[in-house]
């Protein structure tokens, strides 16, 4: 039964991980949904970006069903990507930055396992932008980012 699975599992547990597995509970049961949201919000960016002249929006084969987590853009020039992003935030609209902004194998906590240079890795943080892609998007807020990327595409 899974809902005894989560109260047994977080029997031993201090009471803010209880609430983390049951909250993560709640999203498994909801995958499917969360996961349609989110290719929505990516076919949205899909379609709108076709014609991009500085920027190339993510793309992948038919065969493959991607999970939405991340949706990006590729840029032409490094100088981009912080052009993008000041011209987004100027709009009222906040990319995700994160992680990938920085190769694993510059990040403190992996750095002692380098050895040597990744260009393709060091390249790809320094000219790519993630979008927004949360399954709780409204269409109007997918709307704004797409206004300030085209926005910005043309004005450089």
């Amino acid at each position: 039964e899974p809902n005894q699975c989560v109260a047994t599992a977080g029997a031993d547990l201090p009471p803010a991980r209880e609430l983390q597995a049951a909250l993560a509970w709640r999203q498994v049961l909801r995958i499917e949904e969360i996961v349609e949201a989110r290719l929505a919000v990516m076919d949205s960016y899909g379609r709108a970006f076709q014609d991009l002249r500085h920027l190339t929006a993510m793309s992948w084969d038919a065969s493959v069903r991607p999970s939405g987590y991340k949706y990006w853009l590729h840029l032409d020039d490094e100088r981009h990507k912080a052009g993008l992003q000041e011209f987004a935030l100027g709009l009222g609209v906040e990319l995700p930055s994160g992680i990938q902004d920085i190769p694993c194998h510059l990040q403190p906590s992996l750095a002692h396992l380098a050895t040597g240079a990744l260009p393709g890795a060091e390249g790809f943080c320094a000219r790519h932008v993630c979008l927004p892609v949360y399954p709780s998007m409204r269409p109007d807020q997918v709307d704004r980012v797409i206004d300030a990327v085209l926005r910005y595409d043309a004005s450089v």
